[in-house]
């Protein structure tokens, strides 16, 4: 099954069936983060179920430096993206 993804949908059932054999199944909590910007990009995800949060985090520090020391941070705001919901994908 290609789970209404376009792109998977014109591979071969053999390419298909090998690439399906290195899936990992994760269930995430509500409110769980998945990655935050600046994570390294190593995974790609594909929703099943449920439905992910697309959030953009501003920081302003004391320094006005955007390292992610978190104890330097006095101002965050968070900005909705969107909502990816089942057959959506995300990451790298």
């Amino acid at each position: 099954s290609t789970l209404g993804i376009p792109f998977l949908e014109g591979i071969p059932a053999v390419k298909l069936n090998s690439l399906t054999s290195s899936v990992e199944i994760h269930n995430m909590s509500d409110g769980q983060v998945v990655f935050r910007e600046g994570d390294a990009g190593d995974q790609f995800y594909i929703i099943v179920h449920g439905e992910v949060v697309v959030e953009a985090r501003s920081s302003e520090n004391k320094g006005g430096s955007s390292d992610r020391d978190d104890s330097q941070i006095h101002d965050r705001k968070s900005m909705s993206l969107g909502n990816l919901g089942p057959g959506k994908y995300f990451g790298e």
